[in-house]
């Protein structure tokens, strides 16, 4: 299974360079003036193809990266977080790892709060999903999600204001636009947030595919006393095929205020609860037919 993977992470890392030098081709010849210079393209081979931590590379340019280049990072993120974890581990701490920060040039595409991004907490979650990939395909559709949150939020609610929906359900597409709504409550804060989600739909080869989300925060969110509440959040979640059922992968950057102190450790460790739990919810939802 290894060595049919490596074929495939080949196969489209020589696609993706071989489409870099069709577009270069098509430009021109040796005189055009409108070829780019040297620096634009080493910039352009920078882009084309993660070098370096998948997962901020996704999230930096997997929107608009062809689907040859996006197939090859999730592949590449799959080897390095499941080299570090095992998805189907009982516990969810041993399924757990620290991801690499994000940088100002990895949120630099999406409108944000525009905070300082090192003072961002980092957890990644994996696990193994209990159902096959076009469910969680269908499950992106539910529009009323607060039973597929484990409890984490009260209320939460999604919407398409693009109409993203009706091409995504009969399959016409593999990109969709979402707005979800929710409101978080605990005895640590209460507030309520708007959060963008986009999602695509990958074909990985070899008959396996994956699903690419990542959400974030337009704008802080803060409770009643205008002081405490999320501050800044992002989100990546792949949902990968694999031969045992689809592996599963969330990492979270995000910056909470609190009225009172807080150990770092304690808001990761509640936060990789809260992750595991939302896991659980999806399966159980589908579970049911719903």
């Amino acid at each position: 299974m290894r060595a049919s993977r490596g074929r495939t992470w080949l196969a489209l890392l020589l696609l993706a360079v071989l489409s870099g030098c069709t577009r270069a081709r098509s430009g021109g010849g040796d005189d055009d003036d409108s070829a780019p210079d040297d620096d634009d393209a080493v910039a352009d081979d920078d882009d084309a193809t993660p070098d370096g931590d998948a997962l901020t590379w996704i999230f930096r340019e997997g929107f608009s990266a062809s689907e040859a280049s996006l197939a090859l990072a999730v592949l590449q993120a799959e080897e390095q977080a499941f080299e570090l974890v095992d998805a189907d581990a009982e516990s969810a701490a041993d399924r757990a790892f620290s991801p690499v920060g994000l940088t100002e040039q990895d949120v630099a595409g999406v409108p944000d709060p525009g905070l300082a991004l090192e003072d961002t907490l980092a957890l990644a979650l994996t696990g193994r999903a209990g159902h096959a990939l076009p469910a969680y395909r269908g499950l992106v559709l539910v529009e009323e999600r607060t039973s597929l949150t484990g409890g984490a939020q009260s209320v939460y609610t999604r919407s398409f204001p693009g109409g993203d929906d009706v091409c995504w359900g009969n399959g016409s597409c593999d990109e969709l636009r979402a707005e979800d709504a929710f409101t978080t409550s605990n005895l640590l804060y209460t507030f309520d947030a708007e959060r963008t989600v986009e999602v695509r739909a990958v074909d990985l080869g070899g008959g396996r595919g994956a699903l690419v989300e990542r959400a974030w925060l337009p704008q802080s969110a803060l409770g009643e006393d205008g002081e405490s509440g999320m501050l800044q959040e992002y989100r990546l979640s792949l949902m990968i095929d694999d031969e045992g059922g689809p592996r599963r992968l969330v990492a979270l950057w995000w910056q909470l205020r609190l009225a009172v102190s807080v150990d770092e450790a304690l808001l990761v460790n509640v936060s990789r609860s809260a992750l595991d739990e939302t896991f659980d919810a999806e399966d159980a939802y589908l579970d049911v037919g719903r």
